[in-house]
């Protein structure tokens, strides 16, 4: 595992360029083609795309010109915020996926330093491998990240949804709790889990040709659910 870390770290720049563009072009392409009329043709990044019909509530749906490949904006959308918002979120902190997704807004504490009395914003992980509970410190980066990950999650609500998780290891369900990492799938809100973020960043390493053995390919990448 170290070695695999020791290997793929100078690969970190790359991954972060990939999902913030990811992030930014699939936010663009759907802001464009909900503007667009059916049958309308449009740009973004260099790609052309033309607009569907409407579709079912919230789906809008465009048709790739060049590969004639229809495509879902606001399954593409999701995929890529989660993408950017997992990356960022376990490079600010260090912390482990499991741990990440356990994170909800009671998380969030203010620490007052004994030695100036300012108050600092603080992350509560709650214990896992490691049966440990830590505070880490929240920078400026790391809350602006929080920040729109609450925002969307909220939807323009006064509260995260309280939504149950279940714990694969310990096979129970936790208590209704404001997780962070959850999303709206179909009429209800759910955590994200482990597989859908796997299914992301396997999805963005593809993009971005970063192959299991860490190094980047010209050709078509491979991966593994190792490699995750």
């Amino acid at each position: 595992m170290d070695q695999r870390t020791r290997t793929q770290l100078p690969l970190l720049p790359a991954l972060l360029r990939a999902v913030d563009r990811q992030h930014k072009d699939a936010e663009a392409r759907i802001t464009v083609a909900r503007a667009t009329p059916a049958g309308g043709r449009f740009l973004v990044a260099g790609e052309e795309f033309e607009r569907c019909g409407s579709g079912q509530a919230r789906r809008v749906y465009v048709t790739e010109v060049a590969a004639g490949r229809r495509r879902n904006l606001p399954h593409e959308e999701e995929a890529a915020f989660w993408s950017w918002a997992t990356v960022e979120v376990l490079r600010h902190t260090g912390i482990r996926i499991e741990e990440r997704l356990k994170l909800t807004h009671h998380s969030f504490i203010a620490y007052t330093l004994p030695t100036t009395g300012e108050v600092v914003p603080m992350l509560q992980v709650a214990p896992s491998k490691t049966d440990a509970e830590r505070l880490l410190l929240v920078s400026p980066e790391l809350a602006e990240v929080l920040t729109a990950v609450i925002f969307r999650v909220r939807a323009g609500n006064a509260a995260l949804p309280l939504v149950s998780a279940y714990d694969v290891f310990e096979q129970t369900w936790s208590p209704p709790m404001p997780f962070l990492f959850q999303r709206r799938y179909g009429t209800e809100d759910r955590p994200l889990t482990r597989s859908y973020i796997r299914e992301c960043l396997v999805a963005t390493s593809q993009s971005a040709q970063i192959t299991v053995a860490g190094d980047r390919s010209n050709g078509a990448p491979t991966t593994s659910e190792g490699s995750s």
